[in-house]
């Protein structure tokens, strides 16, 4: 007698299915292709990794660099590098720049560039895939119209600030170097304006003062007036002696009555019996 398997249900099924138009389209469209994707993006062939990161440049343990065509050149030493890691470096024209046709980020580093600051070189940008080095050298070459040399400066974008960057000029090679244990992510080279120094001392109106600050300070602002509550103008103070003669700019100061009642500084009266301050401004400016 021949034995006959019974048929298992479970197995008809899934013939049918396996069988049908329908799960052929799925099999040939969609699952088919779904493992040649994950094939090549996982490794080893890594397919996205390679097309992603084809602008970085892979720096081993011994070290690397990364340049700008105008020849600023980041170099990684090996002691400050723990494991590969991965850069890339860029610039921005610096007409682009200061006209905004940048990225939001750049606009905002725009916007907030003090006004003693000149810019004087492309934007330069880093960016960094792997463990942050610890020892890096950044060349520069002195941009063209850049003299004085003595008061070119080296800047980084921190995100909320300019942030000066420590660095040595090498006038004869017309290049900068920065010697630093991080990467600056944005940084620039630019020259510093002159700018105004100002040093004020108020005084009382007794008193050498006069006669001991004229040679050290070219402003004076006295508070010779007060203005009153119902308008009028009344003297608060006399010029100090020799105020004139001292050679300074004389820049009167005025207060109001409610000012000077208000006022901690000082001891003496008008007239009206009111408190008076009795001092005056002085400064004096360099050229920075």
């Amino acid at each position: 007698m021949e034995w006959q398997r019974e048929p298992n249900p479970i197995l008809e099924t899934l013939t049918v299915l396996l069988e049908s138009r329908a799960t052929s389209l799925i099999l040939s469209f969609i699952v088919i292709p779904a493992l040649l994707v994950a094939a090549l993006w996982l490794p080893p062939i890594s397919i996205g990794e390679r097309v992603l990161d084809n602008e970085f440049v892979a720096i081993p343990e011994s070290g690397g660099s990364v340049n700008d065509p105008d020849g600023t050149q980041v170099v990684f030493l090996a002691e400050g590098l723990s494991k590969p890691v991965k850069a890339t470096m860029s610039s921005v024209p610096r007409v682009e720049f200061l006209a905004g046709n940048v990225s939001t980020a750049l606009r905002s580093a725009a916007a907030a560039l003090p006004a003693q600051l000149v810019l004087k070189s492309p934007i330069y940008q880093v960016r960094l895939k792997g463990e942050e080095p610890t020892a890096v050298v950044i060349n520069i070459p002195i941009p063209n119209d850049a003299e004085p040399y003595v008061v070119l400066d080296v800047y980084e974008w921190t995100g909320d600030q300019w942030a000066w960057l420590p660095h040595k000029l090498y006038a004869e090679d017309e290049q900068l170097e920065l010697r630093l244990n991080r990467v600056p992510r944005t940084f620039a080279v630019v020259q510093a304006q002159r700018t105004v120094a100002s040093v004020g001392a108020d005084i009382q109106r007794t008193g050498d003062f006069v006669a001991r600050a004229g040679p050290a300070l070219t402003e004076a602002s006295p508070r010779l007036y007060m203005m009153n509550e119902d308008g009028t103008i009344s003297q608060l103070m006399a010029e100090p002696e020799g105020l004139r003669d001292s050679g300074a700019v004389i820049v009167p100061y005025s207060t109001t009555a409610r000012q000077t009642a208000s006022s901690e500084a000082i001891g003496r009266t008008t007239s009206s019996s009111s408190p008076m301050s009795g001092r005056a401004t002085w400064t004096r400016s360099w050229p920075w």
